[in-house]
């Protein structure tokens, strides 16, 4: 009876482990895990004188500018820009011929941006000059009503450019001698043009360009003759311009003058 005794102990400790052992139960720990509070400091927007994507064109001169000859890879500064007493902004630039032939059909468009690059409004506008010969240069300029709020500054984008025959381009006038006077906060200026040219000229056309010391364009004027005004050979033509400039300090005046040849 000992003996059973004992045997009947031990298979009950034995059932109690087991049944201790069924109770077991795996936990896994869940982690959480901690986010890092970082305090961004704040940025100063900056401007940035470039566009941020490519201005939607419409499908009139989107199929005008594929049909277009590619434009020549000319350098272009951005435009320097100036208010009026009335609140309109006049943005002015000089476009130069860089390349070994004559250029013509010069357009570019003008943007004002905000600081993160974003077109605000947008002009264009032809250059002053029908055609450049090698190393010439044209000024042109645009005109917006009022400055949007959150502009920043201008940029410019060639639009049009194509290398002319040399028979296209227009046949350069001597300035013979011109005299610059201000007056009233303008630049008076009287001059001769003469044809040094073998053939008579007509469609005559004159643009004088203020420059300040670091070459920004600040006011040009350009005066077209009709085609009843023809300019014999040796034969030469007075002119009288006055150009307003937007800038400050001392101004350098250049003078360009075209024509056509007749027949």
């Amino acid at each position: 009876m000992r003996c059973h005794g004992r045997i009947t102990w031990f298979w009950c400790c034995f059932g109690v482990l087991l049944a201790g052992c069924g109770q077991i139960v795996t936990t896994t720990a869940t982690r959480t895990p901690t986010l890092l509070s970082l305090a961004h400091p704040t940025i100063t927007p900056t401007a940035m004188l470039r566009l941020i994507r490519t201005p939607t064109l419409y499908s009139t001169y989107s199929t005008a500018l594929a049909l277009a000859p590619t434009v020549l890879p000319l350098p272009l500064l951005p435009p320097k820009c100036y208010e009026t007493p009335v609140g309109s902004l006049w943005c002015f630039g000089l476009i130069r011929n860089t390349q070994d032939k004559p250029i013509g059909q010069i357009m570019v468009r003008v943007y004002l941006v905000s600081s993160d690059g974003s077109a605000l409004v947008e002009k264009q506008v032809a250059s002053a000059r029908a055609s450049l010969a090698p190393g010439e240069f044209t000024p042109y300029g645009v005109l917006f009503d009022s400055q949007p709020a959150g502009s920043v500054g201008p940029v410019v984008m060639l639009i049009s450019a194509v290398n002319l025959e040399a028979s296209a381009l227009s046949t350069s006038v001597k300035v013979n001698e011109f005299y610059s006077e201000t007056r009233d906060g303008a630049y008076h200026i009287t001059g001769t043009l003469i044809n040094s040219d073998s053939k008579s000229l007509r469609t005559l056309s004159l643009v004088v360009t203020l420059l300040d010391g670091e070459d920004h364009v600040t006011g040009f004027r350009q005066v077209r003759w009709d085609d009843a005004q023809v300019l014999m050979p040796t034969a030469t033509l007075p002119f009288t311009v006055d150009v307003i400039p937007f800038g400050q300090g001392p101004m350098r005046v250049e003078i360009s003058a075209e024509g056509h040849p007749v027949g």
